[in-house]
């Protein structure tokens, strides 16, 4: 329960878990109408100085919060279990993305993850071609972390966007998202642009919907997501 919980938990950070290989399903019909096209970031929406904070349920419970700070050319995050759901299962993980920014892509990054004690470490570079994570070179272009890919889909996400995908490594691991057609509603009395996604890669394909503010500012207020029967919702508490 708690490996599946931590995949849902990661998948959160894209509003705000040997050899890689890529499992690509299709999405359902009712999410994406059309085929994602495979595209390369032209800009990243990740402005210097922002913060955000959520907090996370699954089960009916909190079980924890998610922060996220940008900085000029580096963007840090973490997620942390709650006390309540420590008892069952702790989990804290935390990521440092340094940004190319000119290039609407990562150029290192750092990642930690504990679970019950256990503790993974990666490092990775990336450049036009490929990343390299551990001291093994991949060939994969376009390839961001959770947060570059956080900052592609706020530049992307307009009414008229076509669906589309794009490849993301976390914890090691090579992940297919793709987005449906950004479309226009209100959300507890707010302006906003839900986009329906998924992501292929994981033992179970994650679904995901998510709400972005209209404005120019695309701040992601609310993320749903679902592996299997486990749901998990992310709410923006605060942002400056």
């Amino acid at each position: 329960m708690h490996c599946k919980l931590w995949n849902i938990a990661a998948v959160v950070w894209l509003a705000s878990c040997g050899e890689t290989h890529i499992i690509a399903k299709p999405l359902p019909e009712l999410v994406i109408a059309q085929k994602a096209q495979a595209v390369h970031a032209t800009e990243l929406l990740l402005r210097p100085s922002e913060s955000m904070i959520w907090d996370v349920h699954a089960q009916g419970l909190t079980i924890g919060r998610a922060e996220l700070v940008v900085g000029t050319d580096d963007v840090h995050s973490r997620f942390k279990t709650g006390t309540l759901a420590s008892a069952f299962s702790s989990v804290d993980y935390e990521l440092t993305t340094v940004l190319d920014r000119p290039a609407a892509r990562p150029s290192s990054a750092s990642e930690t993850l504990q679970i019950d004690g256990e503790t993974k470490h990666f490092e990775a570079s990336f450049d036009a071609l490929g990343y390299t994570i551990d001291g093994k070179t991949r060939p994969a272009a376009g390839v961001q972390t959770l947060h570059s890919a956080l900052g592609w889909l706020r530049a992307w996400a307009r009414p008229d966007g076509h669906p589309s995908s794009i490849l993301v490594v976390e914890v090691g691991r090579l992940y297919k998202l793709d987005v449906a057609q950004p479309l226009a509603e209100e959300l507890d009395g707010k302006k906003t642009l839900r986009v329906d996604g998924h992501i292929a890669g994981a033992a179970d394909p994650i679904a995901f919907t998510l709400w972005l503010s209209a404005g120019t500012d695309r701040t992601p207020l609310r993320i749903v997501a679902t592996v299997g029967t486990l749901r998990v919702t992310a709410e923006l508490i605060e942002t400056s």
